[in-house]
C-alpha cells in the first residue's frame, strides 16, 4: 500500500484546539496566563480496523509531537469504554465508521449522510475532497463535545489532514472543506440541532457587476449603491499605474479584465481566504479579495496593484517585494498614501539595512508597516531614475529568500547612496494630525479576545453582539490589546506580533474598533508584552536584561514594535494610545530611554498617549508621567487582608487605594487613567485582586461587593479621567454565576457596573 506523505502537520495540530482551548488567563498581576500542556489530554479515536490504520497512527504520532496544549493519546475504537466520561475526545474517519460507535447520531444533528456524501442544511455536498469538521454535543451538558473529523473519501481526509498550511480553530459548530479551501461554516442550535446561521462560499457567490476592467461577485451583503464609485476609483488608479508604467493599451488589455470578490465583512473575508487582511491577493489566485466597508479602506487597490504587477513582470517571486510595489502604486495607502509613511519613517532614521528588511523568518521579520512604505520608495526610486523596463526586471529578478550575500546584487552601494539622496527631496516630514481625547469621562472596559476562530475573536460577529451589551451597561468606551512575544526576559530581541487569522491581528483590532465606534464608543489601543516559552505564558514585570549592555538593543526592538502600533493607531484613528503594560524592570532606571521613546511616538501618531503602570511601586515612582498626556495605572491593589471583611470594610480599603492614586496625580499634575482594574469571582477578590480565580469556586456576591466598593471610592474625582474595568469577553457565553474569572458578564458585578455607569461622571 503506497504510504502517505507528511510535510508537515499545522492543520491536525491546530484543529485539535477547534475550541477545546478556552482561553481565561490565570495572571501575575493583570497579565494573562496560557496554561501549560501538562494540564491537558485528549483522546483521538480512529478506527483500528481500517486499510489505512498505520496512516491514522502515523498522523496522531506526529501531532503527540508537535501539539504544544495538548497530551495526545491514540485511541483505537475497541478502547472507547476505557475512557473517562469526561475526556477530551476527537473522532477521525469515514461517516459509517462514526455512526457504527455511535460517535455520531445524525438525528441529533444536522448533518445526513448517504453512499454519495453528506448534505447539511439541505445543501449536499458529494466531492470526493469534501470534508466535514463537526462538534458533536455529548449526552451530558457538563461533558466536553466530541470534535469530529470525517469526508466522503478516506484518502482524502488523511490528506486533508496531512497537508501543511497555516491554519486555526474551526470556525463555527461546523466547517465544510473542498481539498483545502473552505467552502462553508456554519452554528447550530443546541436545543434543536438545527442551522441557525450559515456563510457560504459557493452557493452565497453572486455576480454583480462586470465589464472590460473589472469582473465583480460579492459574497454577503455589500452595499451595492456604493459600488459604482468604488470601481471608478479603481479604473483611475489603474489608468494612473498604467501610464507611469508605459504600458501599451494592447498590453493592458492583456492584463483586464481583474476579478474582485468583495466580503460583506471582515470576518468573512478572513474565514474564506485564511488571510486576515481588508485586501489581498496571492500567486495563483484568479481573484482579489476585498472587504467592501466604508471602515476599511485604503488597501484595496494595494492588491490590485500586486495582481497587476505579477503579471507585467511575468511573476514577482519576493513576498515582501510584490507587497511593496503594491503599496507604492497605491495613492492612499495608510489613508494618507505610502510617501506621509516613508517620509516619517525616514527622516525618524527607521529605514533598515536591506538584510533586515528582507528577513522571512517569523522571530525576525519586520513589521509590514514598517517595511512596506520603505520597499515602496525604493520601488518608485527605481521606476524615477531608471525607468518601466529597468524596474520590471528588477521586480522579476529578487528571489523569494535571497542570502545576505545576494542583497549587494540588488541593492548595490551606488544605487542605494542615490536612493537615500531621492529619499532625502521626495519624501516629505509631515506631523500627524492631531487626534483630540475622548470628551467624556471615560466608563470602560478592556475589550477581551477570548475566541481564536475569526468568528469569536476581535473580527467576529460575537465581538459585535458583545459592545452592543456592553453599551447598554452604559460603557462608552474599550480597550483593545495586541500582544507582542518575547522568548527570553532577558535578553534583547524582536518581539512577535500577533499575525495569524484567528489571534490578535491588525485588522481585528481595526474590525474591534469599527463595531465599537458605530456603539459610540472610544478606543484606546493597549499593545501589551507577553513571554512566550517554558510551558507558560509570562509577565511583562520579569522583563530585564542581565547584562547591562543590552539595554540600548532591547529599547531599539521595542521602539520597532510601538512604531507599528502608534503607525496603525494614526491610520485607522484609536481614541488613545497605551505605549507600554506593566514592564515595571523597564521602567526603573531608564526615564531617559522612555522619554526619548515617547518623543518618538509622537512623529507617528498624534492622540494622546498613557502608560499602564503596574500598581503599587512602579506606579507610584514612573519618572516620565509629565512626557504624557494621562497618567495610567493598572490598578490591583489590596481593599483589605481579611477575608471575611465586610462592604464597609471595602469601603474604607478602597478609599486608602483612591488616595494613593490622587497622591500621584496631584505630584504631577496629571489626570489618571485606570487602564485596568478588576475582581475575578471567586472567594475574597479583594485580597489579591490580581490573582484570577481558575481553580477556585465562584464567588460572585464577592465580586460584587468589591466593585461596589471601588466604584462608590472613585465616583466624583475629578483628577480622574476615566477607568476600564478587566475584563469583557468577545464571546457572552463566556461568564455567567458559575466562572469564577474576572469577566462580570452575567453575574452581579454587571448589574452594579450598569449602575454606577448610568450615573453623570464629572469630567
Amino acid at each position: 500500500m503506497k504510504r502517505l506523505v507528511l510535510p508537515s502537520l499545522f492543520v491536525l495540530a491546530l484543529i485539535i484546539v477547534l475550541g477545546l482551548q478556552q482561553f481565561e488567563g490565570d495572571r501575575q498581576t493583570s497579565t494573562a496566563r496560557r496554561p501549560a500542556a501538562s494540564s491537558r489530554f485528549l483522546a483521538v479515536i480512529y478506527p483500528e480496523r481500517s486499510p489505512l490504520r498505520d496512516d491514522y497512527l502515523r498522523i496522531i504520532h506526529e501531532l503527540q509531537l508537535r501539539s504544544r496544549y495538548w497530551r495526545v493519546r491514540a485511541v483505537p475504537d475497541r478502547a472507547l469504554d476505557t475512557l473517562s466520561a469526561i475526556a477530551r475526545r476527537m473522532a477521525v474517519g469515514p461517516p459509517e465508521w462514526l455512526m457504527q460507535h455511535r460517535l455520531i447520531a445524525p438525528s441529533r444533528l444536522p448533518v445526513r449522510f448517504d453512499k454519495n456524501g453528506f448534505s447539511i442544511a439541505g445543501r449536499g455536498y458529494r466531492q470526493p475532497a469534501d470534508v466535514l469538521l463537526l462538534r458533536v454535543p455529548r449526552a451530558s451538558e457538563t461533558d466536553p463535545p466530541v470534535t469530529v473529523i470525517t469526508g466522503n473519501e478516506e484518502r482524502k481526509l488523511l490528506r486533508f489532514l496531512e497537508t501543511g498550511y497555516r491554519f486555526w480553530r474551526r470556525p463555527g459548530d461546523y466547517s465544510i472543506y473542498r481539498g483545502q479551501a473552505l467552502i462553508a461554516c456554519g452554528f447550530v442550535d443546541p436545543r434543536t440541532g438545527r442551522v441557525i446561521a450559515e456563510t457560504n462560499f459557493v452557493s452565497d457567490r453572486r455576480r454583480v457587476f462586470a465589464d472590460s476592467f473589472f469582473i465583480v461577485e460579492a459574497i454577503g451583503a455589500i452595499a451595492e449603491d456604493r459600488l459604482p464609485n468604488f470601481l471608478q476609483r479603481q479604473r483611475q488608479a489603474l489608468a494612473r499605474l498604467f501610464s507611469r508604467l508605459h504600458i501599451p493599451q494592447r498590453q493592458r488589455a492583456r492584463l483586464l479584465p481583474i476579478r474582485l470578490r468583495l466580503y460583506g465583512s471582515a470576518e468573512a473575508k478572513t474565514l474564506g481566504t485564511r488571510n486576515p487582511e481588508f485586501a489581498s491577493w496571492s500567486p495563483g489566485d484568479s481573484l482579489v479579495h476585498i472587504v467592501f466597508h466604508d471602515d476599511y479602506q485604503g488597501e484595496d487597490f494595494a492588491a490590485i496593484a500586486e495582481r497587476v504587477l505579477d503579471r507585467w513582470t511575468g511573476g514577482i517571486q519576493n513576498r515582501l517585494v510584490r507587497r511593496g510595489a503594491g503599496i507604492a502604486f497605491s495613492h492612499n495607502w495608510g489613508g494618507e498614501g505610502y510617501r506621509v509613511w516613508a517620509g516619517r519613517l525616514f527622516h525618524a532614521g527607521l529605514f533598515r539595512p536591506w538584510a533586515d528588511v528582507m528577513r522571512s523568518s517569523r522571530f525576525n521579520r519586520p513589521s509590514p508597516l514598517l517595511a512596506g512604505p520603505q520597499l515602496a520608495s525604493y520601488i518608485e526610486f527605481l521606476l524615477q531614475s531608471e525607468g518601466p523596463d529597468r524596474l520590471r526586471r528588477w521586480l522579476h529578478s529578487v528571489p523569494s529568500a535571497p542570502s545576505e550575500k545576494a542583497h549587494s546584487a540588488y541593492f548595490p552601494a551606488q544605487r542605494q547612496r542615490a536612493w537615500q539622496a531621492w529619499c532625502e527631496r521626495a519624501l516629505p516630514e509631515i506631523p500627524p494630525s492631531k487626534l483630540p481625547p475622548p470628551t467624556e469621562f471615560i466608563r470602560g472596559f478592556c475589550f477581551a479576545h477570548e475566541g481564536y476562530s475569526v468568528y469569536n475573536g476581535y473580527m467576529g460577529r460575537t465581538a459585535f453582539a458583545s459592545l452592543r451589551r456592553l453599551r447598554e451597561l452604559g460603557v462608552n468606551g474599550i480597550s483593545i490589546t495586541p500582544f507582542g512575544y518575547i522568548r527570553d526576559p532577558h535578553r534583547p530581541m524582536p518581539l512577535i506580533r500577533s499575525e495569524s487569522a484567528g489571534s490578535e491581528n491588525d485588522a481585528s483590532l481595526v474590525a474591534s474598533a469599527a463595531f465599537a465606534r458605530r456603539l459610540g464608543m472610544s478606543v484606546m489601543l493597549k499593545p501589551h508584552i507577553l513571554l512566550a516559552g517554558g510551558g507558560h505564558w509570562g509577565w511583562p514585570g520579569d522583563v530585564v536584561m542581565k547584562n547591562p549592555d543590552d539595554w540600548p538593543a532591547f529599547f531599539r526592538h521595542y521602539r520597532d514594535w510601538i512604531t507599528h502600533y502608534a503607525m496603525l493607531a494614526q491610520m485607522y484613528r484609536f481614541d488613545l494610545l497605551c505605549i507600554g503594560v506593566e514592564l515595571t524592570q523597564v521602567t526603573r532606571g531608564h526615564a531617559t530611554e522612555w522619554r526619548e521613546l515617547i518623543q518618538h511616538v509622537r512623529r507617528f501618531y498624534g492622540g494622546p498617549l498613557t502608560y499602564a503602570a503596574n500598581w503599587g511601586e512602579e506606579f507610584e515612582n514612573v519618572a516620565f508621567w509629565e512626557a504624557l498626556d494621562f497618567i495610567g495605572v493598572n490598578c490591583y491593589y489590596p481593599l483589605s487582608a481579611d477575608s471575611s471583611a465586610s462592604l464597609g470594610e471595602l469601603k474604607q480599603g478602597a478609599r486608602r487605594v483612591v488616595q494613593k492614586i490622587e497622591a500621584v496625580a496631584r505630584i504631577h499634575g496629571k489626570r489618571v487613567l485606570i487602564t485596568e482594574i478588576g475582581f475575578a469571582s471567586r472567594p475574597t477578590p479583594w485580597v489579591q485582586p490580581h490573582r484570577d480565580g481558575r481553580g477556585a469556586p465562584p464567588d460572585p456576591q464577592a465580586q460584587a461587593m468589591a466593585y461596589e466598593a471601588m466604584f462608590e471610592a472613585l465616583y466624583d474625582r475629578p483628577w480622574l479621567a476615566g477607568l476600564y474595568w478587566w475584563k469583557w469577553p468577545t464571546v457572552l457565553s463566556d461568564g455567567g454565576p458559575g466562572h469564577a474569572g474576572f469577566t462580570p458578564n452575567g453575574k452581579p458585578a454587571e448589574e452594579v457596573a450598569k449602575t454606577w455607569f448610568s450615573r453623570r461622571w464629572p469630567h
